[in-house]
């Protein structure tokens, strides 16, 4: 494969994916140099690979590549959402829990806001959507706990078990849109990140002041 010489050397990229129209269709392995400058890439088809992908990964190709489109109605909908609930994240602890010490704030902010680093490399449309289908799921989960609970304090595993409690809900919802809609990830570590940060930013609680109307 010819290239543009954007470097004079692709020294240690072997083994990265070979991207074409946005989609993977090799691993590059070699490069040709010439006067010490960079002439030409090599790559390995992922169908020369097929065979050896399968037996030692697991990983099954079809003969169409299947295309996922953007969850946009819940793109849109997360983006018309109001901010009713204006407490940040450390805000909604204190409220909920009087008792809570400053530790255990800083443990639950320094979490939210390396998520949120990890949440912006990812494309916005995505997370939007992704966004709002937990939000939707963790606002019933929310209806519940308000209405079942009858204590006005919570305990420091309260809150624990509710934010485990809305990861739960949020990975499931995912999982059931994911065969028709491109979701970036979805598993346990990345939806706890969204989670945090939907509190952070307003949408969702641990007590009936992040009750959304509509």
């Amino acid at each position: 494969m010819n290239h543009n010489l954007k470097w004079s050397s692709y020294e240690g990229i072997s083994g990265a994916p070979l991207i074409v129209d946005d989609k993977i269709i090799g691993i590059i392995n070699s490069e040709l140099v010439e006067n010490k400058e960079s002439k030409e890439l090599c790559a390995l088809s992922l169908r020369y690979l097929e065979k050896t992908l399968q037996e030692k990964c697991g990983i099954c190709f079809t003969s169409e590549i299947e295309i996922k489109e953007i969850d946009i109605v819940a793109k849109t909908a997360y983006e018309e959402l109001t901010h009713n609930d204006k407490r940040n994240l450390p805000e909604k602890l204190k409220d909920a829990c009087q008792t809570i010490s400053l530790n255990r704030v800083s443990l639950y902010c320094r979490e939210q806001a390396f998520g949120k680093v990890e949440i912006n490399r990812y494309n916005d449309q995505q997370i939007s959507s992704i966004k709002f289908r937990v939000f939707e799921v963790c606002q019933l989960e929310l209806l519940n706990f308000v209405e079942t609970s009858v204590i006005e304090e919570l305990t420091t595993e309260q809150i624990e078990s509710l934010i485990r409690k809305f990861s739960k809900k949020g990975k499931k919802a995912i999982e059931e849109r994911s065969t028709q809609y491109d979701y970036p990830v979805n598993n346990k570590g990345f939806m706890r990140k969204i989670v945090l940060d939907l509190i952070n930013d307003c949408f969702l609680s641990f007590d009936k002041k992040g009750l959304y109307d509509g």
